[in-house]
């Protein structure tokens, strides 16, 4: 399994807390939050389900994690708020407690721009995703910040 050790421990029911950042001048939006992690595919991939709320509806996400034996991870992303019905597909690196991976999408009339997540655990109990909106300039702005503690 090539999962990052620091990650392997994840598998389980966690509660937390969402912060979206629409955008730089935005305020922060607070939500209470919800994962599952569990293994996938007899624990070649790592899958993130989660929920969070947006001015009263719920919303959720699942992102699902691959970890090549050179360093090399790459991840597919839905998310109901942030994007339509597609697969966002990311690829980036990871390390013995984070994976780091950057997809693009398309907004009409610009360039491309970057979406960026990691996500970290540095011990078995809590673990954070950071989200990352990304200009076609490369400039990056904190979009959402979710960090999370094992559920008891």
């Amino acid at each position: 399994m090539n999962i990052p050790i620091k990650l392997q421990q994840l598998e389980g029911e966690w509660t937390g807390s969402n912060r979206l950042t629409m955008s730089p001048e935005d305020p922060v939006r607070d939500s209470e939050s919800n994962a599952t992690v569990a293994f996938e595919a007899n624990k070649k991939a790592l899958r993130i389900s989660y929920d969070w709320t947006f001015d009263g509806a719920v919303q959720n996400g699942l992102m699902i994690f691959c970890f090549g034996k050179t360093g090399q991870a790459s991840n597919v992303w839905l998310d109901s708020f942030h994007q339509s019905a597609e697969f966002m597909k990311s690829a980036g690196e990871y390390d013995e407690r984070s994976a780091n991976v950057k997809g693009f999408y398309t907004i009409p009339e610009y360039s491309d721009w970057g979406w960026r997540t990691i996500v970290e655990s540095d011990d078995p109990d809590s673990f954070t995703f950071t989200m990352y909106n990304v200009t076609p300039e490369g400039e990056e702005h904190v979009a959402v910040e979710a960090a999370f503690k094992r559920k008891k």
